[in-house]
Order: C-alpha cells, then structure tokens, then sequence
C-alpha cells in the first residue's frame, strides 16, 4: 500500500529525501509508494509536498496522486 495516500498498492520504492536533494539509497529513506504519488512527489522532500498538496485542496483542485 502507498504510504503517501494509502488509496493505492505501492508499485515502487519512493526516496523520502530525493537524491538530488542528498538523499541515499539507505532503507531508511525509502517508501513503498504508488506511481502517481512518487511522479507527484518528484524532487520534493515530503514535508514539501504535503504542503503543495495542502494548499492544492485549500484553493479548491484536487491534488495530484489523490483520486483512485
């Protein structure tokens, strides 16, 4: 199951802290997650794009990743 959205099944391992933002390959930085979820996600740390995501819903679209 994604661990971002929890909707749908996770179909990759997702970097928490992006590579390209110092991030590792460690276990610990990574998340099972679904494609939607991890190409919404993309260079952003979480904290970043939940509050994309947040201001997203705030002005009324739909964010990205969240419909089935």
């Amino acid at each position: 199951m994604c661990v971002y959205c929890t909707l749908r099944p996770a179909d990759h391992l997702d970097h928490i802290v992006p590579c390209s933002r110092g991030g590792s390959g460690a276990l610990v930085n990574l998340a099972p997650a679904c494609r939607p979820c991890g190409q919404s996600k993309g260079d952003l740390t979480v904290v970043e794009w939940m509050a994309v995501r947040a201001a997203e819903t705030a002005a009324g679209r739909d964010p990205a990743g969240s419909s089935v």
